[in-house]
Formats: structure tokens, C-alpha cells, sequence
């Protein structure tokens, strides 16, 4: 259970006199330090101490961050800024909180902020000059617990005596306009503090594109040795990578997985394996076919096939399996039927793998 403590005054105070170019976009929401302010705590006037420092910066700016991220989401709204803490239109939108340091002016807790059409029209307007913060605190203490999806408002009267305003007070300024004689007179010192600095420039200039001229012709010809061992360098890596797909393309034929007399599967397959190495991991996946298995144990003149795994085993099994529905016509389960009667024991070891690989 948390209250709502809105940091607004029953007097005014008087406000910091200073220039402002415009409304920022980064504001100070809390400054630094320890307050006893008077907020309004459920509508009513109530004194408290606030501490802000580091520790409850790194609190709110981490909620303020998740409400962002929920409102992404769709699933909150995000976090504002009203008018005299109304909970009405909102003057401006809460990109962030940040800790800025010890600094009474330029420290504290500061908020950036995207101010909406409404809001800048009050500001520019100075209909409202001062920010007032809104935070969570404990019913009982009311020591600060965070922040809501309202952050506070702009106002006229503000809790925190030091807060800095968003938009001053205009200060009085004398403005001299120059004479004719004091701007000639400026041009001329202007003019004479800089051609040393002219004279110099020119000079490296010169030198600079002297170097240039003088470079040119020798990197040139490293350039071009550079290239002569970049092809050579290139053309190898092409071949030892024609010579690496051969031969892994000739072990799936051997183990069964491509067709020896498929000249154009064997091409491919090879074609792929230079392009992208990775393929490889595909070609792996191609189930054992029976067929092809005979085809390569025969022109081996009937030896075993050291690549293809034996049906005991788990892998075998499946292979036999995989080979057994590869026709299109027979049945997964009809094949696994005739696998198991076939070899007991690869089936055994199949399900002792927990039915790995897959069939």
C-alpha cells in the first residue's frame, strides 16, 4: 500500500531569476539533496523530509524504464507529465530519469522530457514556469517508494524551494549596438590575430599535397601487389574448399544418403558445400537409402560399408527404418514392423536412446 505525495505549496514562493532560450528538453525533477517540504499527502497539506540522492535515482529511473517497456508492450501507459497535478491532459511525456549529480542547479534528479503541443504552448506562453514532481511514498512514514505512470506537473507554485525553474523569470539586460568606427575596428584586430594562423595553414597545405604527389606513386604499386597476392591467396582457399566438399559429398555416397549413379545430386551437393560449409549439416540429415547401400557395397566388391552404422545400434536401426518408407509406398509403421522382426537387437538399443535419432 503506498500514498501519492503531490509536491505543490499553499504559498508561492519566489521564482529563480535567469534566461531560458525556450522550453528544454531536460528538466530537473528532484534536486539534490535533503528537503522539508510541505506536499499535499491524499489532498491534504502535511510536512515530510525527502532525501534524494543517488540510491532512490537509480529506483525511479529503473520503474520509469519498465513503464516504457510495458507500454511497448501494450500493456500499461506511459510516463507523463500533467498541469497542477490534475491527472488531466498531459503536458509532456517522460523519455527518463537520471541521477546528474550533487550540483543544487544542475544536479539532482533530472527528467527528460518530450513535451506535448499543450505543454509548450503553456510554457512559451508562461502561464506555467515552475515543474512539481509526484511520487509514491509510505502511508506511515512516507519515506519514498517510486514512482506512478504521473510524475508530476507543471505548476506556478512549487514544494521544492530549489527546485530550478523550467521557464525564469526574464532578467533586465543592457544591449550596446555597436557604431560603424567599433565594427571596423573589431574587423581589423580579428584580421590581424588571424593571418598568422592563415600563413600557417596555407603552408601545411602545401605540404600536405606535396606528400600526397610523393606517396601516390608507391602505394600504387603496393596496391597493386596487395591485390596479385589477395587472388592468389583466394584462389587457394576456392580449390581446397572444391577439394573438401568432394570428399564429403563422396562420404554421404558412400554412407548411403546420395544415389552414386545421381551425377547431378553429387554436383550439387558440391556446388553447395563450397558456397556455404554449413550445408554440410543438411547433407548429414539425408536418411540412409538400402538401395544406394548395395549399390556402393557392390562396387566395392561386397565389403561392408565402414561409413554406414550397423543395424544393432540405435542409429542403424533408424537408418533401416528410414530406408525401409524412402519408397514412398510402404508405411512408416510398416517398416518399423519389419525393422524390429528384422534386427531385435538395433531395435533395443533404439529405445534404450529414448527413440533417438528420430525416425
Amino acid at each position: 500500500m503506498t500514498t501519492l505525495l503531490q509536491a505543490r505549496l499553499d504559498s508561492a514562493l519566489p521564482p529563480l531569476v535567469q534566461d531560458s532560450a525556450g522550453p528544454p528538453t531536460d528538466i530537473q525533477w528532484m534536486p539534490p539533496g535533503q528537503h522539508k517540504i510541505v506536499p499535499h499527502v491524499d489532498g491534504k497539506p502535511r510536512p515530510v523530509t525527502v532525501t534524494v540522492d543517488r540510491g532512490f535515482a537509480d529506483q525511479v529511473s529503473a520503474q520509469v524504464r519498465e513503464m516504457r517497456a510495458r507500454a511497448e508492450r501494450a500493456e500499461g501507459d506511459l510516463p507523463y507529465l500533467d498541469f497542477n497535478h490534475e491527472d488531466g491532459p498531459a503536458s509532456g511525456h517522460v523519455m527518463e530519469l537520471y541521477w546528474a549529480g550533487e550540483d543544487p542547479k544542475t544536479g539532482g534528479i533530472r527528467a527528460k522530457v518530450q513535451w506535448t503541443e499543450e505543454g509548450l504552448a503553456a510554457l512559451k506562453g508562461r502561464a506555467y514556469r515552475r515543474f512539481s514532481p509526484q511520487w509514491l511514498s509510505d502511508p506511515e512514514s512516507l519515506a519514498p517508494m517510486g514512482v506512478g505512470e504521473n510524475l508530476g506537473g507543471l505548476v506556478n507554485r512549487a514544494a521544492f524551494q530549489t527546485i530550478q525553474p523550467v521557464v525564469a523569470k526574464r532578467g533586465d539586460h543592457n544591449h550596446h549596438t555597436m557604431t560603424e568606427a567599433e565594427k571596423s575596428e573589431l574587423n581589423l584586430l580579428i584580421t590581424g590575430a588571424m593571418k598568422p594562423i592563415s600563413e600557417r595553414l596555407t603552408a601545411l597545405e602545401t605540404r600536405s599535397a606535396e606528400l600526397v604527389t610523393a606517396a601516390g606513386a608507391a602505394a600504387t604499386t603496393a596496391l597493386a601487389g596487395l591485390e596479385t597476392r589477395l587472388k592468389a591467396v583466394e584462389n587457394a582457399g576456392t580449390d581446397r574448399a572444391k577439394t573438401e566438399a568432394k570428399a564429403r559429398v563422396a562420404a554421404a555416397v558412400t554412407a548411403g544418403r546420395i544415389s552414386p549413379q545421381d551425377s547431378k545430386a553429387i554436383e550439387f551437393w558440391e556446388g553447395a558445400l563450397v558456397v556455404n560449409a554449413s550445408a554440410g549439416e543438411q547433407l548429414d540429415r539425408l536418411p540412409v537409402n538400402l538401395a544406394f547401400l548395395k549399390m556402393t557395397q557392390g562396387a566395392n566388391g561386397g565389403a561392408p560399408n565402414p561409413g554406414t552404422p550397423a543395424p544393432n545400434t540405435a542409429e542403424g536401426f533408424a537408418a533401416v527404418v528410414k530406408a525401409g518408407y524412402a519408397d514412398g509406398e510402404t508405411s512408416r509403421e510398416a517398416a518399423l514392423t519389419k525393422a524390429i522382426a528384422a534386427h531385435p537387437e538395433g531395435y533395443e538399443a533404439w529405445r534404450k536412446a529414448d527413440g533417438k535419432p528420430g525416425l
